[in-house]
């Protein structure tokens, strides 16, 4: 649509954002207005999202200790081995 308008206008994509923008408020109804309105909040809100799950996820990684090692299913069954073998 922006294509469109660019071509029916004569205005090049170099042309300084105002110019662009005066001429999209002009030529475009209010229902794609609000539809660009809502689309960039909705970007917003997703790129804050992102934003903090990579937080949370860069705090937890700190948060480990550096010589984790993961829990295997003969790890747990020694374990549970040993604890048995105690209590008799």
């Amino acid at each position: 649509m922006l294509a469109v308008l660019l071509a029916a206008t004569q205005i090049n994509l170099l042309s300084p954002p105002e110019t662009l923008h005066n001429v999209a408020v002009s030529s475009v109804d209010s229902t794609s207005l609000l539809l660009h309105q809502t689309l960039k909040l909705q970007f917003q809100q997703t790129q804050q999202s992102i934003d903090k799950m990579l937080q949370v996820h860069q705090s937890l990684l700190e948060s480990i200790e550096g010589d984790y090692t993961y829990t295997t299913l003969r790890d747990t069954q020694a374990y549970i081995q040993r604890h048995r073998e105690s209590k008799e």
